[in-house]
């Protein structure tokens, strides 16, 4: 866990004040719980978007290669560093 600053409008502030105790919990406890539920959300949305799975990188970069001498290629990167 870190420990981070936020800066926030005085009524927003207040908010939380209010927030935190209606539900005896602490302004810590309450935008930790919003954040994470934000990130749920945003990867429900558009999981493969956001972080791609290792599948989907394998399909998207399926054929970059097509047509290239691999050798070659090592072959031309090691005489620039000769």
């Amino acid at each position: 866990m870190s420990l981070n600053e936020i800066v926030l409008e005085p009524e927003d502030w207040q908010w939380l004040e209010m927030t935190a105790k209606e539900n005896q919990t602490t302004i810590a406890a309450l935008v930790g719980q919003a954040v994470k539920q934000m990130r749920q959300k945003m990867l429900q949305e558009e999981p493969e978007v956001k972080h791609p799975s290792f599948e989907v990188l394998l399909e998207q970069t399926r054929g970059i290669w097509k047509g290239e001498d691999g050798l070659e290629y090592q072959q031309s990167i090691r005489r620039e560093w000769a």
